[in-house]
């Protein structure tokens, strides 16, 4: 069992839950008092990088770069975003898995405030 900050904890059905949930985290977990916070605290991870991959799609459709330097720009942008929110789900996930308490550098605050 691996004990961090706080309450959190996580046994081995508590890691596979939080690494699942980096892959598919519209599940039960967040407010279910039932699992632990460390489940609820990933799971609320994941959600919140869910939500910022909204972010690129309503800048590109506010600014509706057509071609040229403008296109190129919000390709590299959304290219950059998918790959660091690709990169934080898989080292999340595997986190989870070796029962580490990984806390991703953009969400990992917002994920706190909401895992009661």
């Amino acid at each position: 069992m691996v004990k961090s900050k706080g309450d959190v904890s996580a046994d081995g059905s508590d890691r596979l839950i939080s690494a699942i949930s980096y892959f598919y985290p519209f599940f039960d977990g967040i407010r279910n008092p039932n699992f632990s916070r460390y489940v609820r605290f990933n799971a609320m991870q994941a959600i919140v990088l869910d939500v910022l991959l909204i972010f690129p799609d309503l800048l590109e459709r506010s600014l509706n770069p057509r071609d040229g330097v403008g296109l190129d720009l919000m390709m590299s942008l959304d290219s950059t975003v998918f790959l660091f929110l690709f990169v934080c789900s898989i080292y999340g996930s595997s986190s989870c898995l070796f029962g580490q308490l990984f806390r991703l550098p953009i969400v990992a605050e917002a994920a706190d405030r909401q895992a009661l």
